[in-house]
């Protein structure tokens, strides 16, 4: 199971590279797994499901944050303004005005299904190579 896991996983890593807003890389690349015999546990940073639903009105962001990810986009904005934007309103994201997705977006978890099918589809082969080994010996 650790073989059939680890290649979910990876081809996991590569449909997000192809399907998720990478500003920095970091959020991107804070996405690990930790897998057992019996599990597959995907983890990301804390407010990875930004991604997925995008950011509700409260708290301000660190305005940190938000200017990291101005200069990472190249953008001139004042991010303490951004960052009151987000506080009073949410994201466009989770506004659902964002035009390059609806909310909820779909990269983390529309590509899950189609890779369960196809984990399933390896474990049941492995079964079958190992029962037919048995059959033989």
């Amino acid at each position: 199971m650790l073989k059939q896991f680890k290649a979910i996983f990876d081809e996991y890593k590569l449909i997000l590279k192809d399907t998720m807003p990478i500003v920095s890389g970091d959020t991107y690349d804070s996405i690990q797994a930790d897998i057992t015999e019996t599990s597959l546990t995907v983890t990301g940073r804390a407010f990875i499901g930004t991604i997925e639903e995008g950011r509700r009105p409260g708290g301000r962001p660190p305005i940190s944050v938000i200017q990291a990810w101005i200069d990472a986009k190249g953008l001139d904005l004042n991010a303490f303004a951004v960052a009151t934007s987000i506080a009073k309103k949410g994201t466009l994201l989770f506004q659902n005005k964002d035009p390059r997705y609806s909310n909820p977006s779909g990269v983390l978890l529309d590509p899950i299904p189609n890779l369960i099918d196809k984990l399933e589809v390896d474990i049941f082969k492995e079964i079958e190579t190992e029962l037919l080994k048995l059959r033989a010996a």
